[in-house]
């Protein structure tokens, strides 16, 4: 699970540059507020949740852009800024949201998922080509 998370985490990054329609904080904000309505966070939480997400979605677009990294080091990185966000997170949430937050996992990726509008793929299986 936690190599998924990682992978994601990279993708997340590759994504949001390669498509340049959404920014680090533009993603941070549809997390706090998917994490806002799922969770019923109080104005003080989505305060504390929005700071959060902000501060780790830079510091990971930081490490995912940062060609000075191996990809092996950016794993570990953002492996571990998903652990310390998951600390904090866990010191604003109660104890019931914080389960129903990792019971539903609202990562990043799923927000970007929910944003991007599927691209129609051309099957190239069972093309016949033509032959003048």
């Amino acid at each position: 699970m936690k190599k998924t998370l990682i992978g994601a985490m990279l993708l997340l990054g590759s994504m949001s540059f390669a498509q340049k329609s959404i920014t680090t904080g533009e993603l941070a904000l549809k997390e706090t507020e998917q994490m806002k309505t799922e969770l019923q966070l109080t104005p003080v939480q989505i305060e504390n949740v929005a700071s959060i997400n902000n501060g780790i979605a830079t510091k990971n677009t930081a490490i995912t852009t940062n060609a000075n990294l191996t990809d092996a080091q950016k794993q570990e990185a953002l492996k571990s800024n998903e652990e310390g966000r998951q600390s904090m997170l866990k010191n604003v949430l109660t104890e019931e949201q914080y389960a129903k937050y990792t019971k539903v996992e609202m990562t990043p990726v799923q927000i970007e998922k929910k944003s991007i509008k599927p691209v129609e793929r051309r099957s190239t299986k069972n093309v016949e080509l033509k032959q003048n």
